[in-house]
C-alpha cells in the first residue's frame, strides 16, 4: 500500500523515482524514491516551517464534516460550514481550542513561506508609514514586513481568540509603543498588548465586513486615517 502511495506521488512529480536491480538477472528489483523540487515545501525549512500544517488543517475533520451540508447549502442557501457547525469558520476556533491551535499553526506556517517569497521581489511597502492588516492572525505578515521596513508602524486586527495567542514582536525602533485602551461601548473592540514591550499593536475586532472593520479601526486608534490596509477575503 505504501509503495502505491509513493508511486502516485512520483507520478505527480511530488517525489522522484528510480529503479535499482538486485543482480544481473534483474531479481531483487526495487524502487528508490527521493524528494522532488516541490517536496521542499513539505519539509521543515530554515525558518522551521512547511506546508504540512496547512495540509493537516485542510484535511481536519472540522472542515471535512462541512461537505455533508454542501447539497443543502446549494439548494437552500447558506454556507456548508455554518450549517454544520452553527457558526462562521472564523468564529468556530474560539469554541474549539484544539482546532484553534491547528488553525493558527497552519496559517503561521503558510504565511511565513508565502510572505518571505513576496518580500524578495515586491517593493510596494517602501513608501508606507503605517500598515493595517485586517484579519492578520498571529501577526506574522506584519512582523515580516516591519522587519524589512522597520520605519513602518503595523496594526494587526483580528478576533479576540486569535490575538490571545499572538506573540509580541519586539522591533527596533518600536513600531508602536504599547498601551492598553478601554473597550468601546459596543464591546467589539479593544486594545490588547503586553505592557511596556515594543511590539506591533494588536486590536481585537469582530469582523462583519472589511469596510466595517476598518471603520472601527479608525474609531479605535487615533491617527489611523490614511493608513494602507491588507484585506483578507474569506
Amino acid at each position: 500500500m505504501l509503495d502505491r502511495v509513493l508511486m502516485l506521488l512520483a507520478s505527480n512529480s511530488v517525489l522522484s523515482c528510480s529503479g535499482e536491480c538486485g543482480d544481473v538477472e534483474g531479481s531483487g528489483f526495487k524502487r528508490l524514491y527521493g524528494l522532488a523540487p516541490v517536496s521542499k515545501y513539505f519539509v521543515t525549512n530554515e525558518d522551521g516551517v512547511s506546508f504540512c500544517p496547512l495540509v493537516s488543517l485542510i484535511q481536519d475533520k472540522v472542515f471535512l464534516d462541512s461537505w455533508s451540508k454542501l447539497k443543502n447549502a446549494i439548494r437552500e442557501g447558506g454556507i456548508p460550514f455554518n450549517r454544520f457547525h452553527g457558526t462562521h469558520a472564523f468564529e468556530y476556533p474560539g469554541l474549539d481550542a484544539r482546532f484553534n491551535k491547528l488553525f493558527n499553526r497552519g496559517m503561521y506556517n503558510h504565511t511565513t513561506i508565502v510572505m518571505k517569497n513576496i518580500l524578495v521581489s515586491y517593493e510596494g511597502f517602501t513608501h508606507l508609514q503605517r500598515l493595517v492588516d485586517v484579519g492578520g492572525g498571529l501577526g506574522v505578515t506584519l512582523n515580516l514586513i516591519t522587519s524589512k521596513y522597520p520605519y513602518i508602524k503595523g496594526v494587526n486586527f483580528d478576533l479576540p481568540h486569535v490575538l490571545e495567542h499572538a506573540p509580541p514582536y519586539p522591533v527596533t525602533p518600536p513600531s508602536i509603543t504599547c498601551k492598553k485602551e478601554a473597550p468601546q461601548n459596543d464591546g467589539d473592540t479593544g486594545m490588547v498588548s503586553a505592557a511596556g514591550t515594543p511590539m506591533l499593536k494588536s486590536v481585537r475586532i469582530l469582523m462583519q465586513g472589511e469596510r466595517q472593520s476598518f471603520g472601527k479601526a479608525k474609531m479605535t486608534i487615533p491617527g489611523i486615517e490614511g493608513s494602507s490596509s491588507i484585506y483578507r477575503r474569506s
